[in-house]
């Protein structure tokens, strides 16, 4: 159940900031307790990139977390909190599982056809734990940011998509475990990022 999974309290009292874009991080908003079960039901990832749910058998814990994340319950609550309404909104859920220098944590903004990003961390290799994600108010200054949050498990972070929704983090190598939650403009939107997802991830099982 939802609220034996995530922290919807913790999200509901924190406060959303407007600058540079609306936002909000949080720690622990899954309880630190299912920690080990969690991660023990990961999927194994050593490749870069965003890999569709569909790339993999979810069972136990990942399973009942995913379900935590597509509920109306956290729908509900995060359409209260950005003053959006998300009904009848498409989710589309990917898993990133490794960080390589040189294709990761470079300064980007999220497709226009997403309205809401949450990015829930599930912990990070020591390497890769040194970037934290960076709300940013420009496009080219990663140092010039409102706000930052490590990527240690149960960590989140959540934006509505802006033409100037920068973000990013110092570019590092390792493990580095998360789920992205994303409400979209569309069914159609939807099953364009599944699919160029499911894409990427065919081609990378060849990469060396």
């Amino acid at each position: 159940m939802t609220s034996s999974v995530l922290n919807l309290a913790a999200l509901q009292a924190k406060p959303l900031k407007l600058q540079p874009y609306p936002y909000l991080m949080l720690e622990n908003f899954i309880d630190p307790s299912l920690a080990s079960q969690i991660n023990a039901a990961f999927p194994s990832i050593d490749k870069d990139g965003s890999f569709p749910l569909s790339a993999f058998q979810l069972t136990g814990a990942m399973a009942e977390l995913i379900d935590a994340l597509d509920s109306n319950e956290l729908r509900q609550a995060i359409a209260t909190k950005f003053s959006i309404n998300l009904a009848n909104r498409p989710t589309t859920i990917t898993l990133r599982g490794y960080c390589t220098l040189g294709r990761d944590g470079k300064i980007h903004t999220d497709s226009k056809d997403k309205l809401i990003t949450v990015l829930l961390y599930l912990g990070a290799d020591e390497a890769a734990s040194k970037g934290c994600l960076r709300i940013l108010y420009n496009n080219h200054d990663l140092n010039y940011f409102a706000a930052e949050i490590s990527p240690a498990f149960g960590n989140v972070a959540m934006f509505q998509v802006t033409e100037h929704g920068w973000h990013g983090f110092t570019p590092v190598q390792g493990q580095r475990r998360a789920i992205q939650l994303n409400y979209v403009v569309s069914a159609r939107a939807a099953t364009k990022n599944i699919w160029r997802h499911k894409i990427a991830a065919f081609f990378k099982r060849f990469k060396v």
